[in-house]
């Protein structure tokens, strides 16, 4: 995609890694390693924002079902050489994944970036992504979910052009959760870029 190309002239030389990483569409061929990956993120972010409830099956399962979502709309993978580091899907609407409470809005769902290189720009760079392929869809929105005590999730989905939207509020595998949506014919680049 166009994206990383338009990332990399916004970017200042001091983020080189950005020289480096390269987005792909998974394969099935990648269903196990991204599994595990999302397994390590979403594992970690678990322990920090509520270290009393464990990953439970349901969400588990739900992590693992890489090959589901890639059936249902793109998983996108962010590579640096070899190595995944990041990762998002896209769901389309009116899906048995969607989590999406609109039919015109793509679902975000399964964003992660590896705990050890966080704060590199790497979030802006796939919610570029994820807006291109939504508009490519011709979808009017995305739409997500998020735990409702991770405060650095909504700081960063705010900032991206999110706005919380209680209709998709609820409750899933011992989470509050917290519905964001993102109209895409109001939504920049610059304000992705705030992102960084």
């Amino acid at each position: 995609m166009e994206v990383l190309k338009i990332f990399r002239q916004k970017t200042t030389n001091a983020r080189d890694i950005m020289h480096f990483v390269h987005t792909r569409e998974a394969t099935e061929r990648d269903d196990s390693a991204l599994g595990g990956f999302l397994l390590k993120v979403f594992g970690q972010a678990t322990c920090e924002n509520k270290p009393d409830v464990p990953l439970v099956p349901g969400r588990i399962q739900e992590l693992l079902n890489v090959s589901g979502r890639r059936a249902h709309g793109s998983v996108r993978i962010l590579e640096l050489g070899d190595r995944i580091i990041g990762s998002y899907s896209l769901i389309r609407p009116q899906t048995d994944l969607t989590g999406a409470w609109s039919n015109e809005a793509a679902y975000f769902c399964s964003f992660a970036i590896d705990s050890s290189i966080q704060g590199l720009g790497l979030a802006a760079l796939l919610l570029m992504e994820a807006h291109a392929l939504a508009l490519s869809w011709e979808m009017k929105a995305m739409q997500l979910k998020v735990v409702s005590t991770a405060e650095g999730l909504h700081r960063l989905y705010k900032k991206a052009g999110f706005y919380p939207d209680p209709k998709g509020d609820g409750h899933e595998f011992g989470f509050d959760l917290n519905g964001y949506t993102c109209e895409l014919s109001l939504l920049k680049t610059n304000d992705l870029l705030k992102v960084m």
